[in-house]
């Protein structure tokens, strides 16, 4: 077992540094993962929140579980290949979950929401090992979030959120391994700010019965003389994925360190 286990590390070492030709001028990645929402867009273990301090009151979307599914476009410059200017466009899902511990009961109760996130990005890639089969690296994006949600209530009406739309910025590494000059694989992960610009209050609508916004924006209400600070819901996620690569545009000629 032991020897098994020594060749299978030898093999992935000298798959590791082994030359390819060199980058190709192109790559296009089809891939899907898991997203775990954070900060805003999670919550904590304690639903409904309670105030944190005098009359301000924090904010949650509580998602509990996400999906992605999508793809880039990659376009590789310099000599060696090592810098890439990136367009990638993916879908991304949320659910709460059942609301189940409101007490006492409350609206949510017993309800799940929902949350769509079609995200499009363009931005730019660094390449550490561009000559590589295994080839690391890491990119940064500017991201449009278009949103769109549901809650279905245990009894009553289905609600549907207003489309929103929100920018923000997401961090990413990964490795692209090349099987070939053509095929090969992704695996990687993205922290995302979801909405840094494009945040709304109250003033954005008022929703119907059978409507309601996304309130992501600090706003102050006043309810019997009081007024009540909602802190803004800073919507952040990390995306774990993993997908195959296709490479266009593989020089034919060797290229030099």
């Amino acid at each position: 077992m032991k020897k098994i286990s020594s060749l299978i590390i030898l093999l992935a070492v000298l798959f590791a540094v082994t030359n390819i030709n060199a980058q190709p001028q192109m790559k296009v990645h089809v891939y899907g993962g898991y997203n775990v929402p954070l900060s805003g867009l999670g919550g904590n273990s304690n639903y409904p929140p309670s105030f944190t301090s005098g009359t301000s009151f924090d904010r949650f979307l509580y998602m509990k579980s996400g999906f992605n599914a999508g793809a880039d476009f990659k376009y590789f410059l310099g000599k060696k290949r090592n810098i890439g200017l990136l367009l990638n466009a993916a879908y991304n899902g949320y659910n709460t979950g059942t609301f189940s511990n409101y007490t006492p009961a409350g609206p949510l109760d017993g309800g799940k929401v929902t949350l769509n996130d079609v995200r499009i990005g363009i931005g730019a890639e660094y390449d550490f090992l561009p000559l590589k089969k295994a080839n690391p690296f890491v990119g940064i994006d500017l991201t449009g979030n278009f949103l769109s949600g549901k809650f279905t209530p245990a009894t009553g009406t289905e609600l549907t959120m207003n489309s929103a739309s929100r920018f923000g910025l997401a961090v990413g590494a990964g490795v692209d391994i090349m099987f070939s000059k053509n095929v090969g694989v992704v695996i990687g992960a993205k922290f995302d700010f979801m909405n840094l610009i494009g945040q709304q209050d109250t003033s954005a609508g008022t929703g119907t019965a059978t409507t309601y916004y996304l309130y992501d924006k600090s706003y102050t209400q006043t309810i019997g003389g009081t007024s009540y600070t909602y802190n803004a819901i800073n919507m952040m996620d990390v995306q774990f994925y993993g997908g195959v690569t296709f490479a266009f545009g593989q020089p034919k000629k060797m290229v030099k360190k």
